[in-house]
């Protein structure tokens, strides 16, 4: 979860890249920077101290850490699979439609 809010405050210096609205520097890069490098050093700590966290062995550990990047890297690979061939249902990855919510 904490490298997803690492992930989530990227991209939102990169939304306030393409589209200012009237936010200020600090809104638009300094408060989501320094949240992406706070969050990323915290995942770090935590996968570096995970021991502490569940007290199991290093086989158990890695086996609780290491799908997790091989997930997100094929999630990637996907969503630019579906880009790459069907635009359209990669653009409907992005929108809600209300009357199914």
């Amino acid at each position: 979860m904490i490298a997803l809010q690492a992930l989530c405050s990227v991209a939102v210096v990169g939304f306030f890249r393409r589209d200012r609205r009237d936010a200020t520097v600090v809104q638009r890069l300094v408060a989501p920077g320094l949240a992406a490098l706070a969050l990323a050093a915290t995942c770090v700590l935590i996968v570096k101290n995970f021991d502490l966290l569940t007290a199991a062995g290093t086989t158990a550990n890695v086996l609780l850490i290491v799908p997790l990047p091989i997930v997100f890297v094929a999630g990637v690979l996907l969503a630019l699979r579906i880009r790459r061939r069907d635009r359209r249902a990669y653009e409907r990855l992005t929108t809600v439609d209300a009357a199914a919510a």
